[in-house]
């Protein structure tokens, strides 16, 4: 983070935004796998065992913006709009 500056940021968080998270979708299930041991390995024998979907997370992609509904001065705009929120 000590070597981009706040544009470049903002251009970022644009691009997740539109693409999804930025990351291999590999870890996603590694993580969520080793959550599921931690889980069980910590439960009551009472209770069910906990799979690894469980502990999965649930990425929210925003639909494209269909042509035309959004010109690029419209989306310089609000990426402006979001990079002076960002202090910058």
């Amino acid at each position: 983070m000590a070597r981009i500056d706040s544009h470049e940021l903002t251009e970022w968080e644009a691009y997740e935004a539109v693409a999804g998270p930025i990351g291999e979708e590999r870890f996603d299930t590694l993580f969520a796998m080793l959550a599921s041991v931690i889980a069980n390995v910590n439960r009551s024998k009472r209770q069910r065992p906990y799979q690894a979907e469980q502990f999965m997370p649930k990425w929210e992609r925003r639909a494209p913006v269909p042509q035309g509904e959004m010109s690029g001065d419209d989306m310089l705009r609000a990426v402006k709009r979001i990079h002076k929120a960002m202090g910058g």
